[in-house]
């Protein structure tokens, strides 16, 4: 008789002791929630902040002359040097190609290689020019 009472005591010891370790489990899965959901947050954040730098990309602009000029690409003499861009199917293009004509042509650097955004030709580039000067005085 003693052992039984012995045994029911040592039973409500266990049975205590695996609720006190089941309240830390069920701690540790809502401390492991609360972490997934910051970590989470916390990547969305960096997601967010680097295609908004990738996005925000830096344009540059040129003008010259137009030596050469095919379906993919162009090569423009500007004053320093012969600058050679790749073009598709959005590159916007106002006026005719043609081989000699002043051009300006707005573009950005796509893995190091000139990728042309925007081409104006003739009296249209000329004013453009004209008014890009006029802006930096």
């Amino acid at each position: 008789m003693i052992l039984s009472v012995g045994t029911f005591v040592l039973n409500d010891a266990l049975r205590l002791s695996w609720l006190r370790y089941e309240v830390l489990i069920d701690d540790m899965l809502k401390m492991n929630r609360v972490a997934a959901f910051v970590i989470t947050i916390t990547l969305v954040n960096c997601w967010l902040c680097l295609t908004a730098i990738g996005a925000d990309a830096k344009k540059y602009a040129a003008s010259g002359n137009l030596l050469r000029v095919t379906d993919s690409m162009l090569l423009l003499r500007t004053t320093s040097q012969d600058l050679e861009l790749t073009r598709d199917a959005k590159t916007k293009v106002d006026g005719q190609l043609t081989k000699g004509e002043f051009t300006r042509v707005i573009y950005d650097r796509v893995q190091g290689q000139a990728h042309a955004l925007e081409i104006t030709v003739g009296a249209a580039a000329r004013a453009q020019v004209g008014a890009a000067a006029e802006k930096k005085k």
